[in-house]
């Protein structure tokens, strides 16, 4: 009886898991991104790079410490010699333990000097790095789940279309039956009916192609999310206000371009790094050192062995001055490397600006267009819906002939499908000016 119950008990939670499993989550835009900000493998890539720029950065401050090493070995040495005194070969066994500890440091080195500071510029340039690696991906991923949405509401609109006309057809076929209408209108209707279902597979491979998009933009390799924005929140992004701030002012705030500017700065200091091989260094150091010594299979007696480390203890201390006289010309050629370098990067934060701020004012001018092109679609509507409407009762009456009445739907359609694209075409321009000028949703 037990088993039964608890067999009966497996198989439920089984199918209820299995279920859950099969339930699809619905994410919105917000969820998205912050979905992709800790999974995208770009955005892992660039911490990535931030952490070696720190780590860079301690290896500079390193170099600035003392270096400081100690030694002590242990030599016993075998063998003979010749005794001067009595001209006679002696056995010369000895064991010998010398102890030394010494610190070297670099009191002025220009190379280190400025190559602590680039490492500083350096992880300043990589965090920028990794906000504008975040910075396009949201942009991407904005754009791509806006046009899943306009994709995946043309297929609901396509497929009503469909499902109306089969309605038509079983009321026309009901027509045929009393005589109030002729079998050519049914053809004529289902040839349409062909056309619309070829649009309709068109637009759900449409969908699915754009939501593959998004998975793979948000690093999700299973479709097992759906993708949609609450209608309310869609309504409240329409009503806000489309003021946009200063382009310039966006500029200046994009990541982007704060990485083009911070890069110059890194390769003059590059430049910087490699001029300080033309100057002279100075190091110090000191050694602290002593030994102890004695003859093995003797019979006399040796001194201790802390006398001896403390009679025998030396020091030195000093500076060194090196001054590079010629290094076969690597400094001139890495010198020239650096100016290169420096000139590209001044070229390339041009042309990044060009393209940033062509950028902004395109979206600046599309949000612009769309916003009108919506505006006139949306009061078109409800006219071309009440001309649909009345076009499709004069067909049912029989005043109009199936072709002018597939005319009529085709405007109807078209209708549709312009105010779906020029709505979503809105929201996404308004979401992608609103995160370029607040950095969030």
């Amino acid at each position: 009886m037990y088993k039964k119950f608890f067999l009966l008990s497996f198989y439920i939670a089984l199918v209820t898991y299995s279920q859950a499993q099969n339930i699809q989550q619905t994410w919105n835009i917000k969820q998205a991104i912050e979905y992709a900000q800790s999974h995208a493998p770009a955005i892992k890539l660039s911490q990535a790079e931030v952490k070696a720029a720190q780590n860079t950065q301690l290896g500079a401050i390193s170099n600035m410490i003392p270096q400081i090493s100690s030694s002590l070995s242990l030599n016993n040495n075998y063998g003979s010699t010749i005794n001067p005194n009595t001209n006679a070969r002696e056995a010369m066994n000895s064991r010998y333990i010398p102890f030394s500890i010494g610190a070297n440091i670099d009191l002025i080195n220009w190379n280190n000097i400025m190559n602590l500071k680039y490492a500083g510029l350096n992880k300043q340039y990589a965090a920028y790095q990794a906000q504008a690696a975040t910075h396009k991906m949201i942009l991407e991923i904005i754009q791509k789940f806006y046009q899943y949405q306009y994709d995946k509401e043309w297929v609901n609109i396509v497929a009503q279309q469909v499902a109306s006309i089969d309605q038509q057809i079983a009321y026309v076929e009901k027509e045929v039956e009393i005589g109030t209408r002729t079998k050519s209108d049914i053809y004529d209707i289902k040839a349409n009916m062909g056309t619309l279902k070829e649009q309709y597979i068109s637009a759900k491979n449409t969908a699915q192609l754009s939501k593959n998009a998004l998975l793979q933009a948000l690093a999700i390799d299973k479709d097992t999310i759906n993708f949609a924005n609450p209608l309310k929140q869609d309504e409240m992004l329409l009503k806000t206000d489309d003021k946009t701030s200063d382009i310039e002012t966006i500029i200046r705030n994009n990541p982007a371009y704060k990485a083009s500017r911070k890069n110059i700065e890194v390769q003059q200091q590059l430049l910087r790094v490699a001029q300080s091989n033309f100057l002279p260094n100075i190091y110090g150091f000191y050694n602290y050192s002593t030994f102890y010594s004695e003859r093995l299979n003797m019979t006399t007696p040796v001194t201790p062995w802390k006398e001896q480390f403390k009679n025998n203890k030396s020091q030195v201390w000093g500076l060194t001055l090196s001054i590079p006289i010629f290094n076969r010309l690597e400094t001139i050629k890495n010198v020239r490397y650096a100016k290169i370098n420096k000139e590209k990067a001044l070229y390339e934060n041009e042309q990044n600006n060009l393209l940033l701020r062509n950028m902004i004012t395109q979206m600046v001018t599309q949000l612009n267009l769309s916003k009108e092109k919506y505006e006139l679609m949306e009061d078109n509507f409800q006219y071309q819906k009440l001309s649909f409407e009345k076009s499709e009762q004069r067909y049912k009456e029989g005043i109009i002939d199936a072709y002018t009445f597939y005319m009529v739907r085709n405007n109807w359609l078209n209708t549709n499908f312009n105010l779906v694209k020029n709505r979503n075409e809105y929201l996404m321009q308004k979401t992608l000016l609103y995160f370029l000028q607040h950095e969030s949703l």
